[in-house]
């Protein structure tokens, strides 16, 4: 909806609830005067009763009126924000990468396309830290995660997700990890040491159509804010597709071999 329609849409909406305020005017003032001829002895009183009456009705409608409108305004702002949200799909299909300058931009692009992929593979690298890195309200690691759990429970969205060892049991990633597993949601991760193999933070989207994209950077190793970039070129998304495919191959090895040796 244009910015006129949206103008017009929520004046019409005033203008309606303002010309219901006419007919309850004249009814009040005639029910009124109708009390001063008929029952002149007690019409001082009614008429003040009545009169409170129809003042209270006409708070109630503005009232009503104004919280119709917000509601609207409300609903127009969020869907005009998605749709900001996604200008870097836009952009992506014009040039071979998308710079976001602040991670948080980029958290919220992922999260306003997540829901739309049929495939999606992720890193949590964190470098030896035990608790993960907030990104605040804009692009939260609270959204992310709500995302995650949303996406799987709709059954459209199959996870990878290659975890650092690192991570404490009592951090929110963990604790999705569990439940996630516990549910047999479509979730499979495994944990990988990203001090001895500081892997990228990065996430690959594959989409129903075919199409796939993928985000990379947001930290790395000494560097707690970095750029992060958005791509859909082909032999770029292939080589993060083997990377990840790779490191994902040997943290299960590893975890396979750990397993064995503490079974002997």
């Amino acid at each position: 909806m244009s910015a006129f329609s949206r103008m017009f849409s929520t004046l019409g909406i005033r203008t309606i609830t303002s010309f219901a305020f006419v007919p309850l005017s004249i009814a009040g003032i005639a029910f009124a005067i109708h009390e001063l001829y008929e029952n002149p002895a007690t019409a001082k009183d009614n008429v003040l009763l009545y009169t409170f009456w129809i003042l209270a009705a006409l708070f109630i409608l503005e009232r009503i009126s104004s919280a119709i409108s917000d509601f609207v305004a409300d609903r127009e702002a969020r869907t005009l924000q998605h749709e900001i949200d996604l200008l870097p799909r836009i952009l992506a299909t014009d040039t071979d990468l998308v710079t976001f300058l602040h991670a948080s931009e980029a958290r919220k692009y992922c999260i306003a396309v997540a829901d739309q992929a049929v495939e999606i593979r992720n890193t949590v690298a964190r470098y030896g830290r035990h608790e993960s890195k907030r990104l605040g309200t804009a692009g939260s690691y609270e959204g992310w995660l709500a995302i995650k759990r949303s996406t799987l429970t709709g059954g459209r969205t199959v996870w990878t997700e290659l975890v650092s060892a690192h991570l404490s049991a009592n951090d929110p990633q963990c604790q999705f990890m569990i439940e996630a597993e516990e549910k047999q949601l479509g979730y499979y991760h495994e944990r990988i040491d990203d001090v001895t193999t500081p892997i990228i933070n990065m996430t690959i989207f594959t989409f129903e159509n075919g199409v796939k994209e993928a985000i990379f950077g947001y930290e790395y190793r000494g560097m707690r804010s970095t750029p992060t970039f958005l791509t859909r070129n082909r032999y770029l998304v292939e080589f993060l597709e083997g990377y990840f495919k790779e490191n994902l191959e040997q943290a299960r090895d590893a975890r396979l071999k750990a397993n064995a040796a503490s079974a002997v």
